[in-house]
């Protein structure tokens, strides 16, 4: 989702996961990370910062983001039909993320919460189906 917005908006995006410094515990380089985020908000540029941990590693980035997007894949959420299938976070990382999501809960701060959903009949090669829940823009924000 963060590569098509930044590709319809034409605006970059910063996948922090391709910044992580260890797996478990999930931490990055946020050095790195910073002085792009700050060189492009010095420009007066907006940039997309995406990333499983988001709220954490905006905070430790020290940014506010204007707009907040969280998806939920509903398809990941219900039991794999295939075992060998790749499901979910990494094992080594899915206790973190799980405390991560009920800590945070990214998903009740997000402006816009868009649930994935495996479309119910393909046309072409590629279809996709999406709820939006839209907040009220008068509500305090958390």
């Amino acid at each position: 989702m963060a590569r098509y917005l930044a590709w319809q908006l034409g605006m970059p995006v910063l996948e922090t996961d391709l910044w992580l410094s260890s797996t478990s515990p999930v931490t990055h380089r946020i050095g790195e990370l910073e002085k792009l985020v700050r060189s492009r908000h010095r420009q007066g540029r907006p940039v997309i910062i995406e990333g499983v941990t988001m709220m954490q590693t905006l905070e430790a980035l020290g940014i506010q983001p204007d707009y907040c997007v969280f998806i939920t894949n509903e398809a990941r959420e219900s039991e794999p039909e295939d075992d060998d299938e790749d499901w979910g976070p990494p094992q080594c990382l899915s206790e973190e993320v799980d405390t991560y999501l009920r800590e945070r809960q990214p998903a009740r701060r997000a402006d816009f919460h868009l649930t994935w959903r495996e479309p119910t009949m393909r046309v072409g090669s590629l279809e996709a189906t999406a709820d939006i829940q839209v907040p009220n823009p008068f509500a305090q924000r958390l």
